[in-house]
């Protein structure tokens, strides 16, 4: 079976200008849009060769012979103004031919013909540009592809959380080649995850170097995002003290992290924590 890789579409959040209010006081500017509104901010999509077309999308079919897309990411933060791309993998019989995406909540959606030639199976990306102005919260965004027999395929959905503390630019989900992976350089056997909490489902690759002193881990499998990232590796298994490179997917707060011991480190239990990451 033929295997691809190829970009969708790129899709811009375009946020129109405001009036100034009646008051004329000069001291008021533009006026964030509330991401919670999900029709406002469907409103503000600008898809390139989409349709946009009222109520809700072709459900999925039920035919074996549907498409399947996986491997989308759950959910992922990101700053208002930052560039946020969804990776995720497609299989099916037949070539694809678009896909439709929604605001979860809006009154409308897309539809989105692929003008390519797409092989019955591969990968794919959406990419977003979240307008600065676009204020805190969040909105949810699914997203499902069909084939040129017009069967779809499941629905994925992401939810884009927005803050000012969440990285610049994510690149999330999907199997392609780079794992949808953001690469974060090498990393100290001293450095945690905490910069990273809340951007759930994101995934970063680092390089823990050589000859690295073990520190502190709390949890198994499933650790808290203070914990030595290079030291849960080896407990983990994916590395040794020798160093290597190491994959993290950044995953919400538990209520509770078991320790145990694992290739030559010892882990410690912890109660609730805000954040946690693990190694997929």
């Amino acid at each position: 079976m033929l295997s691809t890789t190829f970009r969708i579409l790129t899709l811009c959040l375009v946020l129109p200008l405001l009036a100034a209010c009646d008051s004329g006081d000069p001291d008021d500017g533009p006026q964030s849009v509330d991401p919670g509104n999900a029709s406002a901010v469907s409103s503000l999509l600008n898809l390139v060769g989409g349709e946009r077309a009222e109520g809700s999308p072709p459900a999925p079919s039920s035919a074996d012979e549907a498409p399947d897309v996986s491997a989308g990411a759950s959910a992922v933060s990101i700053q208002p103004g930052g560039r946020l791309t969804l990776n995720f993998a497609y299989a099916d019989g037949s070539a694809l031919a678009g896909y439709y995406l929604a605001v979860v909540g809006a009154d409308d959606y897309f539809n989105v013909p692929f003008s390519g030639d797409a092989a019955a199976s591969g990968t794919a990306s959406l990419a977003f540009q979240i307008p600065a102005s676009l204020g805190d919260g969040s909105f949810d965004v699914a997203y499902c592809v069909y084939n040129s027999d017009g069967l779809v395929s499941n629905i994925i959905t992401t939810t884009v959380s927005l803050s000012g503390n969440a990285p610049g630019n994510v690149d999330a989900g999907g199997e392609d080649s780079s794992g949808g992976e953001t690469d974060g350089g090498e990393l100290s056997w001293t450095e945690n995850a905490v910069s990273l909490r809340g951007n759930n489902g994101a995934r970063y690759r680092f390089d823990c170097p050589a000859n690295g002193t073990l520190r502190t881990v709390w949890g198994t499998d499933l650790y808290t995002d203070d914990s030595s990232i290079c030291t849960a590796a080896v407990h983990a298994g994916e590395i040794t003290q020798a160093g290597g490179s190491v994959v993290i997917e950044i995953r919400p707060g538990a209520e509770s992290y078991t320790g145990s011991e694992r290739n030559g480190v010892t882990s410690s239990n912890w109660g609730q924590w805000s954040g946690s990451f693990l190694f997929p």
